[in-house]
This record gives C-alpha cells, sequence and structure tokens, in this order.
C-alpha cells in the first residue's frame, strides 16, 4: 500500500566536483505487510509489460512480496508469494529456464535452504517451490561458471561457529534445473558474494566477504570457467564487511570492488589492477553510527562517472557519494528513508532514462522508492575543445560519431551506467564512425572517445530506445 505523504528531497551539488548537478529524488513509501521485516528485493519486469516490478523477500511474515510497477514510477500491491517455511533472507531473479519469464531464487537462512519459484511471466508465480538444502545460507549470485550459456548459482554459506564456510555452486541444467551443490571452502564465514572477472581472463571469479574481524574478512576464489574454484585467497585489511559491489571507479577499464563495513561505519574502495590483485583499502565514512549495511553502483547525476549509495541501517538514511571518475568520491550527503534499510536497489522506474533508488525498510515494513527528478541534458559531458557530434540521440540502431577533424588509432568505447564497457572499437582512423546498438537495452549508455594516447578527450550520454 502506497503512503500518501511524498518527500521531495534536494541532494545539493558538492562543489569540489567539476560540472556536477544537483540530484533531486521524489520518494514514497509502500507497506509490505505488518510484522513483514523486508530484508532484500529483486528488481524486473515480472509480467513482461516493459515495466520494472520488485520482489520483496520478508524474513518474518513467510512471503515474497510483490509490488508491480506502472512505468511512471509508483507501484500496487500485486499476489504474494507464500512459503512453507519462513526467514526469507535475501532475494534474486533472473530467467533460470530460459522460457522469456522472470525467475525467483531466495535464500532462506535459518531453515538452511534455498528455494527456486518459477515465474509464470504475467507478474504471478508457480505454486511448485524447488527447495535445495544448503546449510545456513546467506547471499546468493547468478551467472554462468562453466560457460555453457545456463544460468548458475553461487551462494554464501555460513557456519555455527562463525569461522570456517563454504561457498555452494549449483550448475544450471536444461530445463532451469540445478545440479547437486559442489561444496568449495572459504576459510572465512561468508555473508555477501559477487561474480565478476576479477583477474582479466575472461572466467568469472567470485569474492566472499564475512562480518567477522577476522584478516580473512573478504577472500577471492579465481573461477577456471569450467564450473571449479580454486582456493581462497584472503585480501588483507578487511573486516566485518556486509556487502560488496563492483564497478570501474577510476575509469581504467578494470573491476575495482566496493565493500560496506556495518560495523565500522565507513565504505572500503579497493582498486583492482586486473590481474587479480586489489589495493589496500580507502576507507570512506558514512557517518558516526550509521552502520552501512548494503552498498550499490550507479551513475545518479549522469557525468558518466559511477556513484556509490549505502543503505545505513541504524541511521535511518542512504548515503550518496559522487564519484569523480578518478577513483575519488565527493563529501557524503544523507537522506532520510524507512526505518532500518538494510537494502538498497536502483533500476530505472519509470522509464525516463534515469536510474532510480529503492530501499527495504526492516523495522518500518516498507519499501522506499525514490525516482530520480534530475534535470540532465542528453548531450552530456564535454571533456575537450573537440567538436564531436554524436547521433542521433536517442538511438534506436546505428549511432555516428562524427570526431570533426581526424584522429589516428583512436578508440570509441560504450559503457552502461555503472562503468561497465560493453561495446569497444580500438585503432579506428578518420573523423566518423559507427556503433551498432541495436541489440543493446534501452536506457542510458556513456560514449568515451580516447585519443592514440589512452587519453579520453570526449564523454557523451546517449538514451538507447527500442523504437
Amino acid at each position: 500500500m502506497k503512503t500518501k505523504v511524498q518527500i521531495l528531497i534536494l541532494l545539493l551539488a558538492i562543489n569540489s566536483l567539476k560540472g556536477q548537478t544537483s540530484l533531486n529524488f521524489s520518494a514514497t513509501n509502500y507497506s509490505v505487510g505488518a510484522g513483514a521485516a523486508p530484508r532484500s528485493i529483486a528488481i524486473g519486469d515480472f509480467n513482461n509489460d516493459g515495466k520494472k516490478d520488485l520482489a520483496v523477500a520478508n524474513i518474518f511474515a513467510q512471503n515474497i512480496y510483490i509490488l508491480i510497477g506502472n512505468g511512471m514510477g509508483g507501484f500496487s500491491a500485486g499476489t504474494a508469494i507464500s512459503l512453507d517455511i519462513n526467514q526469507a533472507f535475501f532475494i534474486i531473479t533472473d530467467d533460470f529456464d530460459a522460457d522469456g519469464k522472470l525467475d525467483l531464487a531466495v535464500t532462506l537462512t535459518n531453515n538452511d535452504k534455498i528455494a527456486i519459484i518459477k515465474g509464470n511471466g504475467n507478474g504471478t508465480f508457480s505454486s511448485s517451490i524447488d527447495y535445495t538444502t544448503i546449510p545456513f545460507p546467506q547471499e546468493i549470485v547468478c551467472s554462468d561458471f562453466n560457460g555453457d550459456g545456463k544460468k548458475d548459482l553461487a551462494v554464501a554459506a555460513s557456519d555455527a561457529s562463525l569461522a570456517n564456510g563454504e561457498v555452494y555452486l549449483l550448475m544450471g541444467a536444461a530445463g532451469g534445473g540445478f545440479s547437486t551443490p559442489i561444496q568449495f571452502p572459504t576459510s572465512n564465514d561468508p555473508y555477501s558474494i559477487i561474480a565478476g572477472d576479477l583477474n582479466g581472463d575472461s572466467k568469472k571469479d567470485l569474492a566472499v566477504s564475512s562480518i567477522t574481524s577476522a584478516s580473512n574478512a573478504i577472500v577471492f576464489l579465481m573461477g577456471d570457467g569450467q564450473g571449479n574454484l580454486g582456493s581462497a585467497t584472503p585480501y588483507a585489511g578487511a573486516k566485518e564487511t556486509f556487502c560488496f559491489t563492483s564497478g570501474d571507479f577510476n575509469l581504467d577499464n578494470k573491476l575495482d570492488l566496493v565493500a560496506a563495513n556495518g560495523n565500522s561505519d565507513n565504505l572500503a574502495l579497493m582498486t583492482g589492477n586486473g590481474t587479480g590483485n586489489y589495493s589496500t583499502a580507502n576507507l570512506i565514512s558514512t557517518g558516526t553510527g550509521s552502520n552501512p549495511y548494503w552498498v550499490i553502483t550507479t551513475d545518479l547525476n549522469s557525468d558518466g562517472k559511477p556513484d556509490l549509495i549505502s543503505a545505513n541501517y541504524a541511521a535511518k538514511n542512504i548515503s550518496v557519494l559522487l564519484g569523480n571518475g578518478s577513483g575519488n568520491f565527493g563529501a557524503v550527503t544523507n537522506f532520510t528513508v524507512g526505518n532500518a534499510p538494510f537494502f538498497v536497489g536502483s533500476s530505472d522506474f519509470n522509464g525516463d532514462g534515469k536510474p532510480d533508488l529503492v530501499t527495504a525498510n526492516y523495522f518500518s515494513d516498507d519499501v522506499t522508492v525514490l525516482i530520480n527528478t534530475t534535470s540532465v541534458g542528453v548531450e552530456g559531458i564535454d571533456n575537450s575543445n573537440l567538436n564531436i557530434s554524436i547521433s542521433p540521440n536517442p538511438v534506436s540502431d546505428y549511432l555516428n560519431i562524427y570526431l570533426g577533424s581526424p584522429l589516428n588509432k583512436a578508440i570509441v568505447r560504450l559503457t552502461d551506467i555503472t562503468g561497465k564497457v560493453i561495446l569497444e572499437r580500438v585503432n579506428l582512423t578518420g573523423d566518423s564512425f559507427d556503433l551498432d546498438l541495436s541489440a543493446q537495452k534501452a536506457g542510458m549508455y556513456f560514449i568515451q572517445v580516447y585519443n592514440n594516447s589512452g587519453e579520453l578527450i570526449k564523454t557523451s550520454k546517449v538514451l538507447k530506445s527500442n523504437n
């Protein structure tokens, strides 16, 4: 149910960051049921109407609460998914059986199970739920770990001693099923997990965190591309890490990590060198007593530089840190959401190409949806005096990049709002190039043009449409 009060949140520009725009959000709270205790949210189009919906994992309600989006930033209650047991902890969505309908995977932590719930494609889900036993499962991630084109799962599983735990891999099978879980020791007490190519070999690896204060609170497990993981390698200096996110925060095309250190009231930025090694953590305070439990990255102000947003459990707010593209961030700006936000997620809920936010508020039994109403131009950021034009914009298929004057061995990259490189063309010579964007999803992207010295000389926003 929607709370009648809407809050207009103005996030003032931070003058130390060049070209930064003031951020505006319109926030609305939606109840997920008294005593539900929402813990996490999966975002996807569950009824195939082209609009983003929400699936909320509730710790105590013994259900998954569905909110159906109207494509204009609003949500209404859908059909809740009843579970045989409670303690729905962490939820993700993907199309596990490749039928064009989004499914759900959720960890049921205190019941030692994960649940796979098949989607019907109309906003409802199958009543036949597949439960798999995994001891004390925490977070879960979906990727392809053995290169067979099927969706696999990796689950961080804790242990009663808070000293040792495991990661379990479940390999995707035909029809959307999964293999018997395969166990890999982590040498820590796993809590959060993310998948990505940490060492630049084009194979999916895992970073696993623990909420303990031990020296191995973060470990890396490198994948071989065939469904196997190497021995856990500890990262020195981290502790009490509740959540990870990844992105290219210094725009060097190498994956960096940011951890939310809940009991230390800070975020830890670890810069990657592309070979699996990470720098000493740069600690960024979120304020005394904030307890950041979750962190994500997206480009809130559409400047082509990834920003950070943390959900601060104890402070009942969210911290926003705007990135400058060199691995540094501006001063923290906080604004209030519901009571005890455990989780923050991002997507475009109203179809305007700008990332919006949503939080799961544990003690107020609701979610807060924040619609990004910031005014940003389409042409965006100019880092040079070159007369570079990009058209058409918005674009549905081919995008033309006109440089105004010839370049030799130029590089052109298309990135998403997290800084991830989607397309790249190298050794370009001349003054005009075309990029085929027809296969890309609708949304906001960035075109980056580099000269033959690797210097970034132009960044422009591009809106990809479906028409």
